[in-house]
């Protein structure tokens, strides 16, 4: 009597796409969830933003990942007038909670970040050593050396001459929010604020800025605020940044962190 075959035709069939199914599943939750054996390397960059403040509106906060696990974080209020406040220590990869943990030197804190598409966000431990919810307030965005956003652009030329910083509310500077497409500064005496996009091929457009209205004696002001509405190209290189309008330099600021 012969012995019938379990694994023939159809059923053969079934069982291999089965196996698959299930090998497909588990290579998506480990994707999802595990990130497993991150490294370092995964992780090195530069991070910056502003973290929620009781008493100010944010925290400026910048944190470097290097290649062989330790970091370096700066945090300041703006306008305090303070020192950057510095720690530095290691990053190590917590599997069971899919964080990046950041042991300071020489203390016993320790601070976990969660890796998403746009950089970290800070996860306080509650009760348990359990993560909070993700909140968008708390994130880090990675700096991209060729991206204009999240840094404070103090100009040092417009239109071929040189600035002075010997200004009411010191030099010309502006700042781009990635987050929003929203963009703000000073004219050297009156703050402005509009929106901006970025485009392909370092294009940039930058909607009609709405400033306060301080009487000001001499200064830039005003050809600064209408150099700004007419560029259409940026390039960022060496924390410099110049701007173009149809090919022509306009304008160039220096990158000043924690102003």
């Amino acid at each position: 009597m012969t012995k019938k075959k379990f694994f023939s035709g159809k059923r053969r069939t079934l069982f291999l796409g089965f196996t698959l199914l299930l090998g497909s599943c588990y290579q998506q939750r480990r994707m999802v969830n595990g990130m497993n054996h991150l490294k370092p390397t995964d992780w090195a960059g530069t991070y910056e933003g502003k973290l929620p403040c009781a008493d100010c509106p944010g925290i400026d906060t910048r944190l470097v990942f290097n290649n062989d696990g330790t970091y370096s974080r700066s945090s300041q209020k703006p306008g305090s007038g303070n020192q950057p406040y510095k720690t530095s220590g290691q990053a190590a990869w917590d599997q069971k909670h899919g964080l990046i943990i950041l042991q300071d030197s020489g203390s016993a804190i320790r601070v976990p970040y969660r890796m998403n598409k746009k950089g970290l966000i800070m996860m306080h431990l509650g009760t348990g050593a359990r993560p909070r919810e993700e909140r968008a307030e708390y994130t880090l965005f990675k700096k991209d050396t060729q991206d204009p956003t999240e840094h404070y652009w103090s100009l040092v030329e417009l239109n071929g001459k040189s600035v002075s910083g010997n200004l009411p509310d010191g030099k010309p500077h502006i700042l781009f929010h990635g987050h929003n497409g929203t963009t703000d500064g000073s004219g050297g005496c009156n703050r402005f604020s509009g929106k901006f996009e970025l485009l392909s091929g370092n294009q940039i457009s930058v909607s009609a800025l709405a400033a306060t209205r301080m009487a000001c004696a001499g200064g830039v002001e005003n050809d600064f605020f209408k150099t700004m509405e007419g560029v259409s190209s940026y390039e960022v290189k060496d924390d410099k940044m110049t701007l173009r309008r149809n090919g022509k330099i306009i304008a160039r600021f220096e990158a000043v962190w924690m102003q």
